[in-house]
């Protein structure tokens, strides 16, 4: 993927999808294109629960703490 991406990302998609750097070279292009969007649609979606999770304390901190059950 030359020139669409850095060579960082793609390596970095490699590893998060279980694949040393020369077996994700063997790989077919769009195998590769699938790869790193699934790596980065996974970090986004743990952003976005990190960010809730975080917005969550805020709220409870701003109430002054949980309610018992």
């Amino acid at each position: 993927m030359v020139g669409l991406i850095s060579e960082l990302e793609e390596r970095d998609s490699a590893k998060f999808n279980g694949f040393t750097w020369n077996e994700w070279q063997k790989l077919p292009y769009q195998d590769r294109v699938d790869g790193v969007a699934y790596s980065r649609l996974t970090h986004i979606i743990d952003i976005v629960k990190e960010d809730a999770v975080s917005r969550e304390m805020d709220h409870r901190a701003r109430r002054g703490g949980s309610k018992r059950r």
